[in-house]
């Protein structure tokens, strides 16, 4: 499958330096030890689990204009959020399938031709 790709440079570059920063954190921890890091950089060489979040929303709907505006629950909302939901991107390419990409110019009007 293609990866997805961000058109910003600097950003790719910063999460690239980030990752390595974190791999190379986490070799040290398993190789030398949690005292060959400084102890404010120890979390990088733990895997983050993130908590289940949650939320509710409370709307106050005129009854002049009901129903317009009485809030409606999307359909598929539930398995989009619980990441049960199929998205397109997750699909693999059929066989013989074209791929696009993402190609930025340094200065305008120098592709002539692709």
């Amino acid at each position: 499958d293609p990866p997805f790709v961000v058109g910003d440079a600097d950003y790719r570059k910063g999460l690239a330096d980030a990752l390595l920063y974190k791999a190379w954190i986490g070799a040290m921890v398993k190789k030398l030890g949690a005292s060959s890091v400084p102890s404010n950089e120890l979390t990088a060489a733990q895997k983050y689990v993130r908590p289940a979040s949650s939320g509710v929303q409370h709307y106050e709907v005129d009854p002049s204009t009901a129903p317009v505006g009485q809030p409606v629950t999307k359909v598929d909302g539930p398995a989009q959020a619980t990441g049960e939901a199929p998205f397109t991107a997750d699909k693999p390419l059929p066989q013989g399938a074209c791929v696009g990409y993402l190609v930025l110019a340094r200065k305008v009007g120098a592709i002539a031709a692709v």
